[in-house]
C-alpha cells in the first residue's frame, strides 16, 4: 500500500543483509519504511566519488537514491572549529568540529524542506543526526547506535593506553563536547529510536521529556538454518567466534577466550574442543600479536573474512562472544538467534538486547570462571543446546522479527510524528 508521505533516509553507509551492525540497522529501518509503503529517497553521504551503489539498488529498487559528495570537510575556518571545540559555544561550530560534514547535511536539509514541508528525515547515527540542528519544524528521527559519549569513555579505559597530561585533558574535552552536541541532536528530534534496551533507559533518564524508544533490528533472512550433526555427540564441542582478529572488539573478545576462559579447562576437555574464528586478519602489529596467541592453540582455526556465514553457523555447535563492551557484538547474537545457533556471552557483551533470560535463551557469564564452567557443563550434558537454539529462536520471534519492528515503527511514527 503506497503511503504519501515521503522520507528522506540520510546514511553514511550503503544499507546491506549482512555485514557490520551499522549497515544491518540500516537495512532493517529501510525495509520497514518500504513494507509501510512510504515514498522513500535515500541520501548516501560519502566522499567517494563514483560509489558503487549496485547492491542496493537490487535490494531496494522503490528507493531513489542521491549522493552528498562533499568536497570539502567543512566550511568553517579553522579558528571557528577550534573555538567550538575547546570552548564549546557557538553550537553549529561545536558540531562542525566534531562532525565535519554537518553543514554540507544541513544545507541540503533546509533545500529538502522548502521543497517537502512535510517529509519525515530519518537520521541513521549521530553522524547524520547533526545535520538535523537548526532546522526547526522538521520532523527529525534518529536512529540512535551508540551512546557515543559512553563507548568512548569506555573503549578508553578498556585499551589501558597511558596518555599524555595533553592528551587527557585533550578527551575530557572531548567527552564533554560530545555529550554536549548529543543534547543538541536529540533536542532537535522528534522521535529517538535505539537498539539497547539499557541504553533507551538512560536516555530517557538523561531527556525524560523526550520521545525515545526502543527499536531492534531485524535480520534480512529470517529462515532457520538446518544444523548438521551435533559434534557433541561425538565428544567434540564446536565453537564459533565472529568479528575482525585485528579490530578492538574482535581481537578483545578473542583474547577473553584464549588467554582468561581456555587456560581454566583442563586440557583433556580442552581437546574436545574446537574453536573455528571467521573474521579478517591482516599485517598489522595488532594481527601479528593475535596470530602469536593463536599460535600457542592447536584447536583454534582461523578462517579469514568469509563472504557466507551460513554454513559456519550450520556446523558449529555455540557462538562464543568474550568482548567487555556491549557494541557490535549485539549485532552477531542477533543474527545466531535467528539462524538457531546458541550462544555463550560476556554479560556486557549482550548488554541492551531486549528479552534475555540467562540459561534459558542465552549462556550469560559475570567471569572467565564461569565461561569456563558453561563450556565444561556443555561438554558434560550438551542436551541443553536444544533448548538455548529454540529458546534463542523464539525470542527473536518475539521482539527482532521484521514484522514486529516494523509494526512498532509504524504505531512510533503515527504517535510522535506523522
Amino acid at each position: 500500500m503506497q503511503n504519501s508521505t515521503l522520507v528522506y533516509f540520510y546514511t553514511y553507509n550503503i544499507p546491506l543483509k549482512t555485514g557490520n551492525g551499522f549497515v544491518v540497522r540500516n537495512y532493517s529501518n529501510l525495509r520497514s519504511y518500504v513494507k509501510l509503503g512510504y515514498k522513500i529517497t535515500g541520501i548516501y553521504v560519502t566522499t567517494e566519488s563514483n560509489p558503487d551503489m549496485k547492491n542496493i539498488d537490487v535490494h531496494f529498487p522503490e528507493v531513489n537514491w542521491e549522493i552528498i559528495n562533499p568536497v570539502s570537510a567543512s566550511k568553517l575556518f579553522k579558528f571557528q572549529k577550534r573555538i567550538g571545540f575547546w570552548f564549546g559555544i557557538h553550537n553549529k561550530w561545536l558540531l562542525e568540529s566534531i562532525f565535519p560534514f554537518r553543514s554540507i547535511i544541513n544545507e541540503d536539509i533546509i533545500r529538502k524542506k522548502d521543497h517537502s514541508p512535510n517529509a519525515i528525515y530519518h537520521f541513521e547515527s549521530i553522524s547524520t543526526a547533526c545535520g538535523a540542528y537548526g532546522v526547526p519544524e522538521i520532523k527529525a528521527i534518529w536512529s540512535n547506535h551508540d551512546y557515543v559519549s559512553e563507548r568512548f569513555v569506555k573503549i578508553r579505559k578498556t585499551r589501558g593506553i597511558k596518555l599524555t597530561i595533553r592528551d587527557r585533558f585533550k578527551h575530557f574535552i572531548y567527552h564533554k563536547r560530545i555529550k554536549k552536541t548529543e543534547d543538541l541532536i536529540a533536542k532537535s528530534s522528534k522521535l529517538i529510536v535505539t537498539v539497547s534496551e539499557s541504553e533507551t533507559i538512560k536516555y530517557k533518564v538523561r531527556w525524560p521529556k523526550l520521545n525515545i524508544y526502543l527499536l531492534p533490528i531485524s535480520w534480512s533472512v529470517e529462515k532457520i538454518i538446518n544444523k548438521n550433526k551435533n559434534r557433541v555427540e561425538n565428544g567434540e564441542l564446536n565453537l564459533l567466534h565472529l568479528g575482525r582478529v585485528d579490530g578492538f572488539l574482535g581481537s578483545q573478545s578473542l583474547k577473553y577466550i584464549l588467554l582468561k576462559v581456555f587456560p581454566l579447562i583442563s586440557k583433556e576437555l580442552l581437546d574436545k574442543i574446537k574453536l573455528s574464528v571467521v573474521g579478517f586478519i591482516g599485517e598489522t602489529e595488532l594481527s601479528i600479536e593475535m596470530k602469536n596467541i593463536i599460535s600457542t592453540y592447536s584447536n583454534v582455526d582461523v578462517l579469514g573474512f568469509v563472504d557466507d556465514l551460513k554454513p559456519y553457523y550450520a556446523n558449529s555447535d555455540l557462538h562464543v562472544v568474550g568482548a567487555t563492551i556491549a557494541t557490535g557484538s549485539r549485532t552477531r547474537i542477533i543474527e545466531s538467534f535467528v539462524f538457531g545457533l546458541p550462544v555463550i556471552s560476556t554479560r556486557e557483551s549482550a548488554d541492551g538486547l531486549i528479552g534475555l533470560e540467562n540459561r534459558s535463551n542465552i549462556l550469560l557469564a559475570d567471569s572467565p570462571n564461569e565461561f569456563a564452567d558453561y563450556l565444561i557443563n556443555i561438554l558434560k550434558n550438551p542436551d541443553q543446546l536444544v533448548s538455548l537454539k529454540l529458546n534463542g529462536r523464539t525470542l527473536y520471534d518475539k521482539y527482532y522479527h521484521s514484522k514486529v519492528v516494523t509494526k512498532k515503527l509504524k504505531n512510533l511514527l503515527n504517535k510522535y510524528v506523522i
